[in-house]
């Protein structure tokens, strides 16, 4: 919750933001994995993101920021790509724009036989 407040801070602000909430929200998430961290001034929406990656990996929440911001962290290099084209280290092949829809329910389409699967 504390990185959806600044990351939304940071982006109603433009991208970055000094707001004294949303860089404390930050600080708290970031300061748990380095206790010798110090508080920064200003963070960027692009910061925040990254900890999400971090924070969020393993809870398999990451998938659907990478849908919405269709960027994803290259764990080689630590920073973010574009979601389109990108081949993660894991994976036979890059991501592409079909990877980032949803199915259509099989409900629906036992209720409803013109839909196409």
């Amino acid at each position: 919750m504390l990185l959806i407040c600044a990351e939304a801070r940071a982006r109603a602000d433009g991208g970055s933001t000094t707001d004294a909430a949303a860089v404390d929200a930050y600080y708290r998430v970031r300061k748990r994995a380095f206790a010798t961290a110090t508080q920064p001034v200003a963070i960027t929406a692009e910061q925040v993101l990254k900890e999400r990656f971090w924070e969020l990996c393993f809870e398999f929440q990451t998938w659907y920021d990478m849908l919405r911001t269709r960027q994803a962290l290259d764990v080689t290099t630590g920073t973010l790509v574009s979601l389109p084209g990108y081949k993660a280290p894991n994976h036979l092949r890059a991501f592409e724009e079909a990877d980032f829809q949803f199915p259509l329910p099989l409900a629906e389409v036992l209720k409803n036989p013109d839909l196409a699967l």
